[in-house]
């Protein structure tokens, strides 16, 4: 367990559903199966004003379904507060953690780039005329600049690669970045040339030659690869196939057609995207899949939450009685339509008579005594603490 001060925020190498299931809902059992053991949720006792308003339909086979006027009407439960509150509070936690790892997504170079996975990482970089054009010569050599200082420089190694017309290897093959390594690279950065093509099918033929060495492949393109989208992705599934090797897929300014290029590379090899544009307002200009993996995720705890709070409430929403019908301490207890369908609308004077006055008292007896049904004296005074043996 980790505490608020010190979230897992920083893991190296990790894309965001490797982070999620060390970190996640389910990881930490803050899933609503999870909560529904934990919190024991029951029915209140039988003619509270809490059970009042229940309107459940208790099948012997399929358990507890409702059957309400409209899904809005809340069920009556009652729960352990105090785990309820335990577990609210590890929610609230939770949640700001997922939300300080989008914010940390966002920042510095991962915004433009997004979270590059792997230690052993080759860069193949897109250096067509197009880069010009679309991103600025400037610009794009900052942001590579940034790249390194924020993220490259703590990989193990790297191996850079550039794409015009021909793709052509920075170093003969990956290197550490310690001080002199990285300096060299700094200065690469700023001296490449951009102009041509890009030639992105000759890159992934060249860092194939290393790819048992390597764990992460960044495609960075700010233009349309001269090649068709096809040819791309079925090399690029055959690159990856039978090797521990993930692709990461990155999008400048690109067009629509290139990043469903990207999309769909990403998809055949298992891998992640991140596609970012210049010219969007703020909180439009990234679509990733880091990103979104976060946010289904922060969006699931949210609705969790807002259960839990009704849970604590005394109340909860139609849509979590297909959850509350698998609890064995919740569907225990039978519902007040089984209790009236058994007992009669008055429970405690149910078949005190028989309209039948033929019938002499032993006769009568055979089908209402309380060996006849099964139950003690206890079941009949209090008949919704215990479900009746006779079932």
């Amino acid at each position: 367990v980790f505490c608020s001060c010190n979230p897992p925020l920083l893991v190296d190498g990790l894309t965001s559903k490797e982070w999620l299931g060390v970190n996640g809902a389910e990881a930490r059992g803050l899933t609503r199966g999870h909560i529904m053991e934990s919190c024991c949720p029951r029915r209140p006792p039988f003619g509270t004003s809490a059970d009042a308003g229940n309107i459940l339909a208790w099948d012997e086979d399929d358990g507890l379904h409702a059957h309400a006027t409209t899904r809005d009407q809340p069920v009556a439960v009652s729960v352990d507060t105090t785990e309820a509150r335990r577990v609210e509070a590890r929610l609230l936690i939770h949640i700001r953690h997922v939300q300080d790892r989008l914010d940390w997504l966002k920042s510095g170079s991962r915004k433009s780039f997004g979270h590059v996975p792997g230690d052993r990482v080759a860069l193949l970089l897109d250096c067509s005329g197009g880069a010009v054009y679309n991103l600025g010569e400037s610009l794009y050599r900052n942001m590579l600049k940034a790249l390194a200082y924020d993220q490259l420089r703590h990989k193990d190694t790297i191996l850079p690669l550039t794409c015009s017309n021909t793709a052509s290897l920075v170093w003969k093959k990956p290197c550490h970045l310690n001080d002199s390594g990285f300096s060299d690279f700094l200065a690469w950065t700023a001296s490449f040339g951009l102009s041509g093509e890009c030639n992105l099918m000759d890159g992934l033929r060249k860092v194939s030659a290393f790819a048992d060495n390597l764990d992460c492949i960044a495609i960075v393109l700010v233009n349309q690869p001269s090649q068709r989208s096809t040819l791309l992705v079925d090399y690029a599934r055959q690159l990856v196939m039978g090797r521990d090797l993930k692709l990461h897929l990155v999008s400048i300014n690109c067009d629509d057609s290139t990043k469903a290029c990207l999309h769909e590379m990403a998809e055949v090899t298992c891998s992640s995207f991140h596609f970012y544009d210049t010219s969007a307002k703020d909180g439009e200009d990234v679509f990733s899949q880091d990103v979104m993996d976060l946010q289904k995720e922060q969006e699931g705890q949210y609705n969790l939450l807002h259960d839990l709070r009704q849970m604590i409430s005394g109340k909860v929403g139609l849509d979590m009685v297909q959850q509350l019908h698998k609890v064995k301490s919740f569907s225990e207890w039978p519902s007040t339509s089984t209790i009236m369908e058994r007992f009669g609308s008055e429970p405690r004077k149910a078949h005190l008579y028989e309209e039948r006055p033929y019938l002499s008292s032993p006769e009568w007896l055979r089908d209402h005594s309380l060996r006849s049904q099964n139950l003690n004296i206890f079941q009949l005074l209090a008949p919704n603490s215990i479900v009746s043996r006779s079932q």
